[in-house]
């Protein structure tokens, strides 16, 4: 699993969140003297902590009622720069590619062809590695926080 908005079904730092509330809960239940307890979280929390408090301490839901608490604003995206990331990437993984073959073809002409599969196999994994970092931050950017899933079962 990772962190938030990469890909699990829940992200692991919620489930950790998770557990320090209902462990500050738990405290403040058998304090004495207690007759109320509110736990402030967000929307990405409340599948997960509904389920604990009614599976674990066995309450069971009476009212509901959202407050606005505070409010977190999906960051600008700039279009421009993601749009231009694309050609830039593939000119430059264009020009790494023409740079690879090249100098593995004159490893094969000295005779050295483990290091010219070598320079083919870093090359699948530098390029690998890139992509699909690229495609968390074009496609994805933190989608799980600002498309109204609810984490859990999206």
């Amino acid at each position: 699993k990772g962190a938030v908005g990469g890909g699990a079904d829940v992200p692991v730092l919620v489930e950790r969140r998770n557990d320090v509330a209902l462990d500050c809960l738990r405290k403040a239940l058998d304090a004495p003297n207690v007759s109320r307890v509110s736990l402030l979280y967000g929307g990405l929390h409340m599948p997960g902590l509904t389920r604990r408090l009614t599976d674990e301490l066995g309450l069971e839901p009476s009212t509901q009622r959202w407050r606005a608490v505070w409010r977190v604003e999906p960051p600008q995206t700039n279009t421009a720069v993601r749009l231009a990331a694309l050609p830039l990437l593939l000119f430059l993984d264009g020009t790494d590619w023409a740079a690879t073959i090249t100098d593995a073809a004159a490893a094969v002409d000295t005779g050295q062809i483990g290091a010219a599969f070598a320079m083919a196999f870093l090359y699948v994994v530098r390029h690998g590695a890139v992509y699909y970092s690229l495609g968390k931050w074009v496609l994805e950017w933190n989608r799980q926080l600002f498309d109204g899933s609810d984490g859990v079962n999206s």
